[in-house]
């Protein structure tokens, strides 16, 4: 493949560097909920061999992406022990019991949210319409709560975290 070739030609150096290499995903297949796409995603396993095809993990659910399945940044630190990995966003993997997050998963760090329908602004669970004791406030530093943020869009304080990998 020459660069011109390379879906976006040059704008993504370390992407065109690898297609070139030969890791090129071009027939990858959403899973129409958010859980099954990251279980896939995260262990390159069709989410109908991890069990979690079905639905999106709420809340309150008590499971989470099997510990059996390895994800990518433990395969990184398998092959490269000294590689650091820093997860952003929405896990949405399991957070029940501490083995399900993601600094247990592999991620050096994580900054975001665990649970599937959390509110972009307030970062309550449940899309800021919970009333019950599920509630939680679900915007995280490596599992500990982050206050400040409410009131600012996710995806702003995501984009700045990604930004500055030196205050990780």
């Amino acid at each position: 493949l020459g660069g011109d070739s390379l879906p976006y030609g040059g704008a993504t150096p370390t992407l065109d560097r690898l297609a070139r290499a030969g890791v090129r995903l071009s027939n990858f297949y959403a899973m129409p909920d958010c859980t099954p796409s990251r279980a896939a995603l995260l262990t390159g396993v069709h989410p109908i061999h991890t069990g979690l095809y079905h639905m999106s993990i709420a809340t309150t659910m008590p499971f989470g992406l099997p510990l059996r399945f390895a994800t990518l940044p433990q395969y990184l630190k398998e092959v490269q022990p000294e590689t650091k990995s820093h997860g952003v966003g929405k896990w949405d993997l399991g957070h029940f019991e501490a083995h399900y997050v993601p600094t247990a998963r592999g991620f050096d760090s994580w900054y975001g949210y665990y649970s599937s329908y959390t509110s972009y602004f307030s970062h309550v669970g449940d899309l800021g319409e919970c009333q019950g004791p599920t509630c939680f406030h679900d915007f995280n530093l490596n599992g500990k709560a982050l206050g400040g943020v409410e009131g600012t869009y996710s995806t702003a304080l995501f984009s700045r975290r990604a930004a500055t990998p030196h205050e990780r």
